[in-house]
């Protein structure tokens, strides 16, 4: 082995960049329980070799890494070299009835956090497995991921939502995408369209229109008579390229002026809460993400306004990623997840079974007529308020 090869725990957390608490994590063990792994003072139990193994190689490390790791333990342990095998005998064969599905993040509660579900049903439902792994937010664990997709040569890989990096976010994923394009892997991505996108050869690409989407959203509320539109936004996700989400020309095309001083951009809570509630102070009205929208009522709150009466709120998303946080349900423009996912994964069955003439670089957008206001009566907007 390479003199620079990491060959302990702690040397291979390093190497790869993985936090000690994420490893604890994943094993349901205490981080007090990684540190003394990590330092020597507890050795691993054996029962947990296996998993270690797993962990390790879907984190990154390679082969010949964990089994040295697994050896070291063995041998600290004084067993034998047959269960050393027995436990580092992986099958590394090309598994063509898996399909790979990476999300962002989870635990955000935005709206891509319900499409790993219904494509996972989607996949399944027409007699392949799908294995869903969440990014946490982290572009390393996508890269981390796809070249693990390589490596256990799976049928076909579905990005639910996985963004690019700053500063050129596109170019960021498509570079991240290119091993597996150049490995003949097929890929799907989804995602909301925002405009002219030149899709890399090998990928099929599909989602609704975000200019519309956002479009419907603020002409709902100029309808109702609002001018003064505040917009809280996330900071991170697929929907965050672009100056303002796209939401600029979404407010010239409905005839309203998009103030600067009322975007709101999710970061430090405290901070948010502040600016949300100075935004309240001259704002009629809020456009807000589905990961906001708890923030935003947590505004509303404080600052003793109720809505529709005192301030109307409107966003976009599914039926569950929108929370229901007072008397009047959140008014919202509703994503056709369900259709968007099972198109998902009937495209990429089709670029298994390679057909893929009429995919391959292409972007299905699902556009108005998928989309449609929910809970317009007894919602969250109403005629601006004489504040």
């Amino acid at each position: 082995m390479d003199m620079d090869t990491p060959t302990s725990l702690a040397s291979l957390l390093k190497h790869y960049g993985l936090a000690r608490s994420s490893l604890a994590s994943r094993m349901d063990v205490s981080l007090q329980t990684i540190h003394n792994w990590c330092i020597g003072r507890v050795p691993v139990p054996v029962h947990q070799f296996s998993r270690l193994a797993e962990n390790m190689t879907s984190l990154g490390a390679s082969d010949a890494e964990v089994a040295a790791l697994m050896r070291e333990y063995l041998d600290e342990h004084g067993l034998n070299d047959r269960l050393f095998a027995t436990l580092t005998s992986r099958n590394s064969s090309v598994d063509r009835n898996v399909v790979l599905l990476m999300s962002w993040d989870i635990k955000s509660g935005g709206l891509f956090s319900h499409f790993p579900s219904e494509c996972r049903r989607a996949v399944q439902d027409l007699g392949m497995t799908c294995l869903v792994v969440d990014c946490g937010g982290d572009h390393q664990m996508k890269r981390i991921y796809i070249n693990q997709a390589i490596k256990h040569g799976y049928a076909g890989v579905i990005l639910a939502g996985i963004p690019g990096a700053a500063p050129s976010p596109t170019q960021e994923l498509f570079d991240a995408i290119m091993p597996l394009t150049n490995a003949g892997v097929p890929v799907v991505m989804i995602s909301p369209w925002g405009g002219d996108i030149a899709i890399p050869q090998g990928v099929a690409a599909l989602g609704w229109d975000l200019n519309v989407s956002n479009s419907i959203a603020l002409g709902f509320l100029r309808e109702a008579g609002h001018e003064r539109i505040a917009t809280v936004l996330s900071e991170t996700g697929s929907m965050v390229s672009g100056r303002y989400q796209g939401l600029g020309r979404a407010f010239t095309d409905q005839g309203l002026r998009f103030e600067e001083s009322l975007a709101v951009w999710m970061g430090d809570e405290l901070d948010n809460l502040h600016e949300i509630q100075e935004a309240l102070a001259s704002a009629t009205a809020i456009f807000a993400r589905p990961s906001t929208l708890h923030l935003v009522a947590q505004g509303c709150y404080g600052k003793n306004l109720r809505w529709p009466d005192d301030v109307s709120i409107i966003s976009v998303g599914h039926p569950e990623s929108i929370p229901q946080l007072g008397s009047n349900r959140f008014t919202y423009v509703s994503i056709p997840v369900g259709r968007i996912s099972r198109s998902a994964a009937h495209i990429l069955s089709s670029l298994i079974e390679e057909d893929d003439g009429t995919y391959y670089q292409q972007f299905a957008v699902y556009g108005k007529g998928a989309m449609r206001i929910m809970n317009t009566e007894a919602g969250s907007v109403g005629a601006p308020a004489g504040r």
